[in-house]
């Protein structure tokens, strides 16, 4: 586990959006968009829900229980 991936995600349940969090870090919004799936993906679960928009995002269960 990236302790870079875990950083972003505890800002991204902080800001709740991946440009704010992209812009906090100053890397581009797709790092962060791959180090979030990195997680789910090491996880093996959901952290986040994302809107049709990809706009607005919110924990799953799981997300909570990791933050």
């Amino acid at each position: 586990m990236n302790i870079k991936d875990l950083e972003y995600y505890q800002r991204l349940v902080y800001e709740k959006s991946f440009s704010k969090v992209a812009d906090f870090y100053q890397v581009s919004q797709p790092t962060i968009t791959y180090a979030i799936k990195r997680l789910e993906t090491e996880l093996n679960v959901t952290l986040l829900e994302r809107d049709r928009s990809h706009k607005n995002i919110s924990l799953t269960p799981a997300g909570q229980q990791f933050s």
